[in-house]
């Protein structure tokens, strides 16, 4: 049921997208991603590593929409400790400095699907077993970043807003950019 859940919450952002497309200019990218957490998060988990695909529809000379789906993994800090895996599925828009590529200003918002898994530990004896814990989140980030014709990168400050706290990480992203100007 929450797979059915996460494949319609993804469908439905990447129809977001497709409004009317038909004389707009269509970008594809494939990126990798690196998060540094920010606050307290960064107490407990390093450097991030992922990746992302990204949708991108040029409706005027200087503004686009888009929506991105990616995966992103982040262990603890501590040796043995909570390995945290996030699918962020968000929608957003890009504002063009100029009318071609370069510089531009991004705004996401949309889901993070969050999984936290302990692994098994023995502490004097005493061995506790692996758990998992899920949760979808609610995620915005802004960001800015550069184009050029087929290399994308960009940084955003991104925020999770969880039932229990709200987190933030940097993120950077390197892309590869097929079609398009």
């Amino acid at each position: 049921m929450k797979a059915a859940k996460n494949i319609f919450i993804a469908i439905t952002l990447f129809s977001i997208c497709e409004i009317s497309v038909s004389a707009q200019t269509r970008r594809l990218s494939v990126g990798a991603e690196f998060a540094l957490p920010a606050g307290s998060f960064a107490d407990d988990f390093g450097i991030g590593f992922g990746g992302s695909i990204r949708y991108e529809v040029r409706e005027d000379s200087k503004y686009s929409f888009m929506g991105t789906v990616g995966f992103l993994s982040m262990s603890a800090k501590e040796s043995g400790g909570t390995t945290q895996t996030m699918i962020p599925i968000q929608i957003g828009g890009k504002y063009y400095f100029s009318e071609e590529n370069g510089f531009y200003f991004a705004y996401e918002f949309g889901v993070h699907l969050i999984t936290a898994l302990a692994p098994e530990k023995t502490v004097n004896g005493v061995t506790t077993p692996s758990s998992s814990v899920s949760s979808t989140d609610l995620s915005f980030a802004p960001g800015i970043g550069y184009l050029m014709s087929n290399l994308e990168v960009g940084v955003k400050y991104q925020v999770v807003v969880a039932s229990s706290n709200t987190y933030g990480y940097f993120a950077a992203r390197i892309a590869y950019v097929l079609g398009g100007k």
